[in-house]
């Protein structure tokens, strides 16, 4: 009896995992497809609010990283593009739109 409350406790904590894993399907489709995103998404001293895929109208893609006191922009492969301030918008100065990619806190 105690073996099996063992293997019980130990697959529902393994199947718990895994559901954890699984239970954001846009988080994960970001970090497959922009792996360096994965540490944004870790971070614990300035979590993200939002990440969203970006294009421009000639189709070249961007990733915008919002935290709760700032907007960064980077290029696809990870490397910081540009910054917000108060005189900055940089969706709208390079005339981005949304891509197929949304992830918001939930």
């Amino acid at each position: 009896l105690l073996m099996f409350s063992f293997c019980f406790v130990s697959y529902s904590s393994y199947a718990q995992d895994k559901m954890d894993a699984k239970e954001d399907p846009i988080k994960d489709q970001f970090v497959k497809t922009y792996a360096w995103t994965k540490t944004h998404f870790e971070n614990k001293s300035e979590p993200p609010v939002s990440i969203k895929q970006m294009k421009t109208a000639e189709g070249h893609e961007y990733v915008l990283v919002e935290s709760e006191s700032s907007k960064i922009l980077y290029d696809t492969s990870g490397k910081k593009y540009c910054s917000d301030h108060s005189e900055l918008s940089c969706v709208e100065f390079y005339k981005l739109s949304d891509g197929d990619l949304t992830w918001k806190k939930s």
